[in-house]
């Protein structure tokens, strides 16, 4: 019976709510009025009428079939919507990480080979939300199991497939549609985080929601739709697809092998990025006016005034779009960084002729190296957004703002151990961006591990790294002292061989035996940088 039981009411409900304003309005994956029912219900006396669920259709989480407090599916699901609420709870961060174990034990013990069996999109939505909450876990791999096996269920119900949807009703389609992409969504960020192939990158794309019932409730109009935020995240996945399909070739499939980029700085690897790029600036250009992140976008009137989940998700949005940035630009960074003899010798191909290109007389020379300062710039930008709001209601959850502040940092350190890469208005940016990012895993580490383990690498890599002289953060910059663009591509010539290339891959393994225990930083984060 401990496994039927409920908290407090009013502790309860607060759990919820708290898990409907940081999480659903980023996920929405489930039907909201059927699982308020069915939660409602669970409150019940004896002698009250049971409040009937919205719908008979099969819309997994809330529908008549998985609705009843003994359903395994709904009290899965109910625990895990709790855990994840306490991680935003009015409780101290050793209590609510207690609490939350407690309720996600519980949602444990129904997952298994029966509940895999019952084979419903309610169990579906119960692995993504089991997911989601193990992304806060130090336990990796348990959160890569959960996605891959909500990916099967859903293969076996036919998620991926858009001719189904035509015979269905349309609340029913739109459940469907918001189940599939959150499947795709995880998929895609996992795959990302770890360098892996993906299970839905290979399949036709599956049309986005239509924003049926767009805040959750049938009868509320008010406001920006909320769901406008998902339909620009699964747009902006579709783009992550490219660029870890194309960028780093992450699934051979995707490209015949003869159109398969260089290793080496190729103008095919550069024209795959400014071809990416140019997707970027077309979503951002398109993003609905209350979502834009650019200055005076988000004023418009139809934004009511205070609004923490429109302003929430514009962070949120803001924050993937600038860490696409870094993904894209980031092999170029580290080709330049790794190999910096390529800048002074004839290493720059054009695939072609397959004639050498000598980089001091060649408009792709200044390009390579304007994306490689992208890469910084993006990840300078991203750590401000970051350290500005990860103290707010308006920001993502902790573990994501712990992930984007160590794949920034870890841009921000290669360029700080090679300070002839950049200018010195970009280098005194990037080492306050530097300061940022550690400051914010530094607060982290008070109760994350992962944080903690990343924190320890970043600092203590900073020591070997950087160069002696580089440690004076302080010392104000002499505009006089300032390369103009020729004389700046001189000294990166002439000077970058005076430092040599750190060994990350020894100093990964010396420090966590496999990359294994780094905390949020994985192989992908050092993608190409051990060649």
């Amino acid at each position: 019976m401990e496994d039927f039981s409920l908290p407090p009411r009013a502790f309860a409900d607060h759990l919820v709510k708290r898990f409907f304003e940081k999480i659903y309005i980023l996920y929405p994956i489930f039907h909201r009025p059927a699982f308020e029912a069915a939660y409602q219900n669970l409150w019940r006396g004896e002698n009250e009428p049971n409040i009937p669920p919205p719908t008979d259709l099969q819309i997994g989480i809330g529908s008549k079939t998985e609705s009843e407090p003994t359903s395994i599916v709904f009290l899965c699901a109910l625990n895990l919507i709790f855990a994840l609420g306490c991680q935003f709870a009015d409780l101290a961060s050793e209590q609510a990480e207690s609490v939350a174990n407690s309720f996600f034990l519980r949602a444990k013990h129904f997952i298994g080979l029966d509940f895999l069996d019952i084979n419903t999109l309610g169990v579906v939505q119960s692995l993504l939300i089991t997911a989601l909450y193990l992304q806060s876990s130090p336990y990796p791999s348990r959160c890569w199991h959960s996605v891959g096996n909500a990916c099967r269920v859903a293969f076996g119900l036919g998620l991926h497939k858009s001719d189904i949807l035509a015979t269905l009703t349309p609340l029913e389609s739109e459940i469907r549609k918001r189940t599939w992409h959150g499947c795709v969504i995880m998929d895609m960020t996992l795959s990302m985080t770890y360098g892996r192939p993906s299970m839905t990158s290979h399949l036709a794309r599956v049309p986005a929601p239509d924003g049926l019932e767009l805040s959750g409730h049938q009868n509320d109009t008010s406001g920006p739709p909320i769901m406008a935020f998902y339909i620009e995240a699964i747009k902006l996945y579709d783009i992550l697809d490219n660029i870890l399909a194309d960028v780093y070739n992450a699934w051979r499939g995707r490209l015949r092998q003869d159109n398969l980029p260089s290793p080496t700085l190729s103008i095919r690897s550069l024209q795959i990025v400014l071809d990416v790029e140019r997707e970027l600036l077309m979503f951002m250009s398109n993003v609905p006016c209350f979502l834009k992140w650019t200055t005076g976008a988000h004023s418009a009137p139809s934004l009511p005034e205070p609004n923490m989940a429109i302003a929430q998700q514009r962070n949120v949005l803001h924050a993937r779009y600038m860490h696409l940035q870094i993904l894209l630009y980031r092999p170029i960074f580290i080709q330049i960084y790794s190999k910096r003899e390529s800048l002074s010798g004839p290493e720059l191909q054009n695939d072609s002729s397959s004639q050498s290109i000598e980089m001091q007389s060649n408009l792709y020379s200044s390009m390579f190296r304007q994306c490689a300062e992208a890469c910084v710039t993006a990840a300078i930008d991203l750590t401000h957004l970051v350290r500005e709001t990860y103290q707010t209601d308006c920001s993502d959850a902790w573990w994501y703002n712990g992930f984007y502040a160590s794949t920034a940092a870890m841009v921000l350190l290669m360029a700080l151990s090679t300070p002839s890469m950049m200018d010195q208005i970009l280098l005194g940016k990037a080492r306050e961006a530097w300061k940022e990012a550690t400051s914010v895993l530094e607060f982290l580490s008070k109760f994350c591990r992962s944080a903690n383990n990343t924190v320890q690498f970043l600092q203590a890599a900073y020591v070997r790294a950087v160069p002696a002289g580089q440690h004076q953060t302080n010392a104000e910059v002499d505009a006089s002292h300032i390369p103009q663009p020729n004389e700046q591509y001189d000294n990166l010539v002439n000077e970058l061989t005076q430092f040599p290339v750190f060994n990350w891959e020894e100093f990964a393994e010396n420090m966590a035996p496999g990359l294994d225990d780094l905390g949020f930083l994985t192989g992908f984060n050092f993608h190409d940088s051990f060649a």
